[in-house]
């Protein structure tokens, strides 16, 4: 059986997106070039320029069409084209004065050398050649002289360093919009990598809520269930109901979570204060004697909070069943004013299980769901038959 393609990322995506709109905007610059490239021909073949430079100019602007289709997706060899297509062109208008050939539209390649070396390069060794060829070309510029009604005549003393300073400027001004689009795209790509960071640690955390919280009951209840044996049959049956039910509703996250990584929404079924006396109520059956003061309402409209409230109480219990034992009183308290105080303290009712190695993973993803929120998780655990923890995050999440 054949394996089915992994599908794209949304990076890999995203970036072929964009190298379409770079290729069609390229061909957009191409097609302009090529346009101009048969206007010049045009005005070759009607011999209002006579001599070798028109013809000279039909072949520069000809070949300026596959330098500018490529301008950003082959920078390097796209600019060496473009800056020696540039001065071949003002070498070729130099010579052919006093015959007035025109200020050529492609002059607009010597910023564009500017603007993709600097865009598109991380380094600034070739983007700074570039600028300064450029910047250089500047002082040979056509556009220093201008057509008087009989001959070309050429700016000199302060107007020629005017126009120098012009063409300077708007060079600086292109490669720092350059270098600044560069920098906004890479911050943008670094948010981006840090958000998809949050959401596979996010995940983790999930899964490892889900299936810690429920295997826990799970595994306590089936082990009433063998040292029942053969007796209470009605109280087989409510152990085994309860197995069912938790399993279930694991099940269910755990397809919901899966769910929210393939089609990329966030999770929407937040239980609310409801699942959490749910939830009680199974560790009730776990063994476990709570004392719960709850709000009657819910604790906040955002569904990040109420959810990092389900993941504090339910981790809390969690581990008072694990290394505390059935048997243990449990007092917890649940206070709302412009933030959510979570206070959970346990007592062993008997003697403390043998410690078992654990990953610690299940304390440290709640304490990062509360820091998110700009709150504070504390535990106390000194004392293996007490334990004492108190959460405290905004009712708001930022």
């Amino acid at each position: 059986m054949g394996t089915a393609p992994a599908p794209l990322t949304r990076r890999t995506q995203h970036a072929d997106l964009d190298a379409v709109r770079t290729y069609r905007l390229d061909l957009v610059f191409a097609a302009l070039a090529a346009m101009l490239a048969v206007f010049h021909l045009l005005v070759a073949l009607s011999g209002t320029m006579p001599g070798p430079a028109a013809l000279i100019e039909v072949v520069l602007a000809v070949l300026f069409v596959p330098a500018f289709a490529v301008w950003r997706s082959r920078v390097i060899p796209a600019a060496i084209a473009l800056t020696v297509l540039t001065v071949a062109w003002t070498v070729n208008w130099f010579t052919a004065l006093p015959t007035n050939l025109g200020i050529s539209p492609f002059l607009v390649a010597v910023p564009m050398v500017v603007y993709s070396t600097a865009r598109y390069r991380s380094d600034l060794l070739v983007p700074g050649v570039f600028t300064t060829i450029q910047a250089v070309w500047c002082f040979f510029s056509p556009l220093l002289w201008w057509w008087t009604p009989d001959h070309f005549e050429r700016a000199t003393g302060v107007q020629a360093a005017s126009w120098v300073a012009l063409q300077w400027l708007v060079l600086g001004l292109v490669f720092v919009s350059a270098r600044s689009a560069r920098s906004a795209e890479r911050h943008l790509v670094a948010e981006q990598e840090a958000a998809r960071e949050r959401e596979r640690a996010g995940v983790a955390r999930e899964i490892h809520d889900v299936l810690a919280h429920s295997l826990t009951l799970i595994n306590m209840q089936a082990g009433a269930g063998v040292m029942l044996g053969g007796g209470v049959t009605d109280r087989r049956a409510e152990i085994l109901s309860t197995i069912q039910k938790v399993s279930s509703e694991a099940l269910e996250e755990v397809r919901g979570i899966v769910g929210t990584l393939r089609d990329d929404s966030p999770p929407t079924s937040v239980t609310g204060m409801a699942g959490i006396r749910d939830m009680v109520g199974e560790f009730r059956s776990a063994g476990l004697t709570i004392e719960a003061s709850l709000p009657e309402g819910e604790v906040s409209d955002s569904q990040v909070v109420r959810l990092t409230l389900r993941r504090v109480v339910q981790e809390a219990l969690t581990n008072v069943l694990r290394h505390q034992g059935p048997g243990s009183t449990v007092t917890l308290s649940v206070e709302v004013t412009d933030e959510v105080r979570v206070v959970v303290d346990s007592r062993a009712g008997g003697p403390v299980p043998r410690r078992t190695r654990h990953s610690g993973a299940g304390l440290t993803g709640v304490r990062e769901r509360v820091e998110h929120l700009g709150g504070t998780l504390n535990v106390d655990v000194s004392d293996p038959a007490h334990a004492h923890l108190v959460a405290s995050f905004p009712v708001v999440a930022p």
